[in-house]
């Protein structure tokens, strides 16, 4: 290597080398873009180009076709040839196989657990619960399978390296710097809310919603003695926001909590910071306290721009709570455990005390590992599944604004769920619900479990095979036809 060079060309520096010395080729260009070397590199190892570049240009036949950022060009790239070229180098960049479908009928999975009877129905499929038809991470299915060579599953405490590493992912991540001693592990995501709840609110005191909104939050907020005030968001131009008119209608004295959600289940808004200053100016203003759940934060496309609730709250002077998970992220939400973060010491110790109290349960055996392989080791899993799905909704925006218009999907910049007005269909409800379990075959969330007012609505999860999808959407486009609706 040229020593003290100004800039470094290197065309295909690792063409005809084996697999090792390709390593080891790899990670010395990696250190010398540690210590900011400027180098040219022509290569057709696409990971190894969108862990390393500052900047990707793209090339066919001697002409620039794109130029971007490693971040948008293999997420989001503007070219159709680039987009081509990334689709079929999909599984070479980030060793993925998410068209081939994982047969869940007979596991004990929660989303289909209606389907193991041997007298259901074949062909109908669960579009309902939000977890992903797709295995996890290589990273993290090698995590497991060390874990379990072990034998041994007794209880369990978590290490500083668990709450560093959370700590880091959200500061590279969503620029939130946050102190590993400000990290509270909870069991899962809704036991670190209604712990909140708890310690933030009297018993019938009100904790506001902005509907729709992910339906168990309802039941949580209830379970905690505490009333569930629902605040309607408006719909602009096919996105959903706040409205403050309706917020200031519906607050009272009793409201003491606003829980968000960040971004937005089920109708994919991605909250800007105008937005959540218009939040947490709204509850300063109401001596309310403000409590964001995350967990979607890493589904986020079109450019869009995800930031944590709790780092505009701080600037005004709002107490805040943030709950995140890999579990979402890297469909593991039943090994990973949540993280609820308060910079607050005097609220961190309430909450802890009634963790205590109510003997909330220890780690399992598989968290800390399960979090580690996902934040350290499966980032490039996480881009190619952001990927996967990104195409996934927009195959199915832009089939049904095609085939049947009458059908809005609202706009959506975030999550892998897609959030549908049917009203347009003329039914009534009963007549909805048969029209899409019986007649298209297809298990949805209805729209009454995200609030009042919505049962004209469903969510749809489109983190499935796109063979699957696309047979679907052609199922739906048969039924439609059949029933004279189009």
């Amino acid at each position: 290597m040229a020593v003290n060079a100004d800039v470094i060309l290197l065309d295909e520096p690792t063409s005809a080398l084996d697999p090792e010395l390709v390593n080891e080729v790899l990670d010395v260009i990696k250190d010398l873009a540690k210590q900011h070397t400027t180098m040219l590199i022509v290569t057709h190892e696409m990971r190894f180009a969108r862990e390393v570049a500052d900047e990707i240009v793209f090339m066919e036949n001697g002409n620039i076709v794109e130029q971007a950022t490693p971040d948008i060009f293999f997420t989001n790239p503007q070219t159709e040839r680039a987009k081509s070229f990334i689709q079929a180098k999909v599984d070479d960049i980030y060793d993925t196989d998410f068209d081939k479908i994982v047969e869940r009928r007979y596991m004990n999975s929660y989303k289909w657990k209606d389907l193991k009877a041997p007298d259901i129905d074949k062909d109908i499929y669960p579009m309902w619960v939000a977890d992903m038809e797709f295995k996890s991470s290589p990273a993290i299915q090698r995590q497991m399978q060390e874990r379990v060579e072990t034998g041994i599953f007794g209880y369990e405490t978590l290490t500083p390296k668990y709450f560093k590493v959370i700590s880091e992912w959200l500061e590279n991540r969503h620029s939130y710097k946050v102190d590993a001693s400000e990290i509270l592990f909870c069991a899962d995501t809704m036991i670190g809310i209604s712990t909140y709840i708890q310690a933030a609110s009297e018993v019938c005191d009100e904790v506001m919603l902005l509907t729709p909104v992910y339906g168990n939050f309802f039941s949580t907020i209830t379970g905690c003695g505490r009333k569930v005030l629902e605040c309607p968001l408006i719909e602009k131009e096919g996105r959903f926001t706040i409205s403050l008119e309706l917020m200031e209608e519906k607050v009272s004295e009793k409201t003491k909590i606003l829980l968000l959600c960040n971004p937005q289940n089920p109708t994919g808004t991605v909250w800007t910071k105008d937005e959540l200053k218009d939040i947490s100016l709204f509850c300063k203003k109401h001596g309310m306290t403000l409590i964001s759940d995350e967990v979607h934060y890493e589904f986020i496309f079109n450019q869009a721009q995800h930031t944590v609730a709790a780092s505009i709250a701080e600037e005004v002077g709002v107490m805040a709570a943030t709950v995140i998970s890999p579990g979402k992220s890297f469909n593991v939400p039943m090994l990973s455990g949540a993280s609820l973060i308060i910079k607050d010491q005097k609220m961190r110790d309430k909450i802890s005390a009634i963790m205590e109290n109510l003997k909330y349960p220890f780690a399992h055996a598989f968290v800390e590992g399960v979090t580690i392989a996902a934040y350290t080791k499966s980032v490039e899993w996480l881009e190619a599944v952001k990927y996967y799905i990104q195409e996934n909704k927009r195959i199915f925006k832009e089939y049904f604004e095609t085939h049947f218009p009458q059908l809005k999907v609202v706009n959506s910049d975030s999550t892998y769920v897609m959030w549908v007005d049917c009203s347009g269909l003329n039914m009534s409800d009963a007549e909805l619900e048969k029209f899409w379990r019986d007649d298209c075959k297809l298990i949805l969330s209805h729209g009454s479990e995200f609030g009042t007012g919505y049962s004209q609505y469903r969510r749809f999860n489109v983190a499935c095979s796109k063979l699957k999808l696309e047979e679907i959407l052609e199922r739906i486009l048969k039924q439609m036809q059949k029933n004279k609706l189009i």
